[in-house]
């Protein structure tokens, strides 16, 4: 009785090995965040007219790897433990990508496919007749979901392909994800699940009568996991590369601005003295400025003024009327006329 038992729970885990109740992948985590959990049910299996969900425990995985157009694309993997004790090693692996962002009440649509992977390779040594077999099957998963306050529900519809027997196997969902910490990102999360493993399947099954008996089956799973938030990124100091064109010095002044003229250039040129080379410094050049201002001065005449000379204006004007009174020749007297 007990060899029959174990016979038909292990035919029963071969069965639901896809149904096995895994993290909804209905939004994808941020880059650089993190998930880890478990996961336990399955679909509904009638045993001896009691309900009993398969106790599928799972350990699973998530991880946030980039962004593209701004949504968000993540990696999810995991490990069946109800398994290992039969002799089997099945996994899945998988990714999610949220195709449109919620709008207000119009939900997010996320995108989701896992590849299960299942052998039994680690019962090989204890069944020297037995020869390795592998097994795969494909889940292919649509989401729609609303998040409030960082409370997620969704719905969806899944498609699991066996394709050792490939087949129409439609399996709508409905589930929340309830954030122990809606303030921020991150934290314990609890997730409960509710599924009709294979809707459009009519169960002929002999050995195993699952819930309802017409077609498919109920499957019920919950799970707990933990978030890790992204870490905080540090805001480099970028320096400036050679492409890039660097900020003008308003010191400087603009470009076109001209340079005030020096003072050689300001002197007048009289021909006597040779230019000065233009690496000599400009002390220089305002010597040899001085310099020429001074000759140019010793070289007037005494009774001419400079136009920039200051002074009072009284002195500027007695100065040419003494001049002319001494160039006039001196008015002959009348006693000299009359003279013979």
């Amino acid at each position: 009785m007990l060899l029959k038992l174990r016979g038909t729970f292990l035919l029963c885990v071969l069965l639901v090995m896809t149904g096995c109740a895994t993290f909804p992948s209905a939004r994808p985590l941020e880059p650089g965040a993190h998930e880890v959990g478990v996961s336990l049910g399955g679909p509904v299996l009638n045993f001896n007219g009691a309900p009993l969900p398969i106790p599928n425990i799972t350990l699973q995985g998530r991880h946030g790897l980039f962004k593209r157009w701004d949504r968000p694309f993540d990696l999810t993997y995991g490990l069946n433990l109800i398994a290992l004790p039969f002799g089997l090693l099945q996994g899945h692996v998988g990714v999610s990508y949220l195709l449109i962002p919620q709008r207000g009440a119009a939900p997010a649509l996320d995108v989701a496919t896992k590849q299960f992977f299942a052998t039994n390779a680690p019962s090989l040594p204890n069944k020297p007749h037995a020869t390795a077999q592998g097994w795969t099957a494909n889940q292919l998963d649509f989401y729609f979901s609303w998040e409030i306050q960082r409370q997620l529900i969704y719905t969806g519809i899944t498609q699991y392909t066996d394709f050792g027997s490939p087949g129409l196997t439609l399996t709508p969902s409905l589930g929340v994800v309830l954030d122990t910490s809606p303030k921020t990102y991150g934290g314990l999360m609890f997730h409960f699940d509710f599924r009709w493993y294979a809707l459009s399947q009519t169960n002929n099954y002999d050995a195993v009568t699952w819930i309802p008996e017409v077609a498919g089956a109920f499957g019920f799973g919950g799970g707990m996991s933990f978030v890790i938030p992204p870490g905080k990124k540090q805001a480099a100091t970028s320096k400036p590369s050679a492409a890039e064109p660097r900020p003008k010095d308003e010191s400087q002044g603009p470009a076109h601005q001209e340079q005030a003229p020096s003072p050689k250039e300001t002197a007048p040129d009289d021909g006597s003295d040779e230019a000065a080379p233009g690496d000599e410094p400009a002390a220089a050049d305002e010597s040899t400025a001085v310099e020429e201002a001074g000759e140019e001065q010793t070289s007037q005449p005494a009774g001419e003024t400079r136009p920039d000379d200051e002074g009072p204006e009284t002195d500027d004007e007695s100065a040419p009327a003494a001049s002319e009174e001494a160039e006039l020749p001196p008015e002959p007297s009348e006693s000299t006329e009359e003279s013979p």
